[in-house]
């Protein structure tokens, strides 16, 4: 069943923590500052096959992951140009972060970049119980891929020691824009952006009405689980509405949103990745944002992550992306539908069989039933 909502189980930071991160600051201008490339390992936890996913969705995951983090996904301008929500326009950054290996489509299945261990649970339920069936790889950004419990879409740890970073993501979200996963609105590999943001220690932006977490994050006191910018609503609160779950007057009459300067007229940025809409529905980090991120891999994370500097002046040249378009489906329609067909297809050709067999026999024993009564009859 696909989810109705988004679903993360990453808990806010620490106090110490998040002030230590508001302190860090970046020695010039992000626009100016190097490409830094974080290495990724892929663990998938799988108990059935559709679990056992195709390295093909990761390879689609991978590069939206790339193109999420540079700007470059081509959904990147969905901001209408009018009013309210113009104030936003212009927003997406270019974090400066991208992932190794560079080109998705060298990711296989190697103990290098993506491990695959058969498991006896049905499902799991924290990032911790999947370190506990396969150990996490030092120096490395850790996504474990596997069938999260209690409907949750993905999980994170903020660390800010130890040898490695991690996150977990269910099985079913992985895929991109262009190669939906089998959530659907779920499965355009936004929750795995989502989860890299946290464990480069990004937090939810619903942390209710005090101090904004970035600055140029509007404060929220919920999250915008159903919000979206298109269809416009006809409710009247504006041709670019994102409907009744994210306007001034909240649910029931419970206000929603904060108030005065720590909103944009009536409304709030739920279109970063951070917030809970739908995938399609979130598509950017602010410059707040990605000097967050930037800052703590410069600092701590490569404490945690073996961090690679490159000497590189754009996006293209640090995530060059080369996988070609998927047709006619995305992936095997046995893998979407989660159906075995290795196990499946003689199974269904033995019953065709014994079909087959069956109305035969009925066939002859028709046969030579007409027959006896002919030859009684003469």
């Amino acid at each position: 069943m696909q989810p109705i909502t988004r679903s993360c189980g990453t808990e806010g930071l620490p106090a110490d923590v998040r002030l230590q991160q508001r302190q860090r600051t970046l020695a010039s201008a992000l626009q100016d500052l190097p490409y830094l490339k974080v290495p990724v390992c892929y663990t998938v936890l799988f108990r059935t096959p559709d679990e056992n996913i195709d390295v093909r969705f990761i390879q689609a995951n991978h590069e939206q992951l790339q193109l999420d983090f540079s700007a470059q996904n081509a959904d990147v301008d969905s901001v209408p140009d009018k009013p309210p929500y113009n104030v936003f326009a212009n927003m997406a950054t270019d974090t400066r972060i991208t992932f190794s290996p560079t080109d998705p489509l060298t990711i296989e299945d190697s103990s290098v970049h993506v491990r695959r261990v058969k498991v006896s649970e049905t499902e799991f339920q924290s990032v911790s119980h999947c370190l506990s069936k396969m150990a996490a790889v030092p120096g490395k950004l850790n996504i474990y891929i596997a069938r999260l419990a209690d409907g949750l879409l993905g999980q994170a740890i903020f660390k800010t020691t130890g040898t490695f970073t991690v996150c977990a993501v269910t099985y079913a979200s992985v895929g991109s824009v262009k190669a939906p996963g089998a959530f659907g609105a779920f499965g355009l590999g936004r929750t795995l952006t989502h989860e890299v943001g946290h464990t480069f220690l990004l937090e939810h932006p619903f942390t209710g009405c005090g101090e904004r977490t970035y600055p140029d994050v509007p404060a929220t006191r919920f999250p915008n689980e159903k919000a979206q910018l298109n269809p416009a609503t006809t409710d009247g609160i504006g041709a670019f509405g994102c409907n009744h779950y994210n306007d001034l007057r909240g649910i029931n009459g419970a206000p929603k949103s904060c108030t005065g300067a720590d909103t944009s007229g009536e409304f709030e940025l739920f279109f970063q990745y951070m917030d809970y809409p739908s995938d399609a529905n979130m598509f950017m980090f602010t410059r707040g944002q990605a000097e967050s991120m930037y800052a703590f891999l410069s600092t701590v994370g490569r404490q945690l992550l073996s961090v690679e500097t490159l000497t590189l002046t754009s996006p293209a040249q640090a995530a060059p992306l080369s996988l070609p378009p998927i047709n006619p489906s995305p992936f095997p329609e046995q893998v979407a539908k989660g159906i075995d067909w290795a196990i499946f297809g003689p199974i269904l050709f033995a019953v065709i069989v014994f079909i087959s067999f069956g109305v035969g026999l009925r066939i002859q024993y028709k046969r030579n039933l007409a027959k006896k009564r002919v030859q009684d009859a003469s």
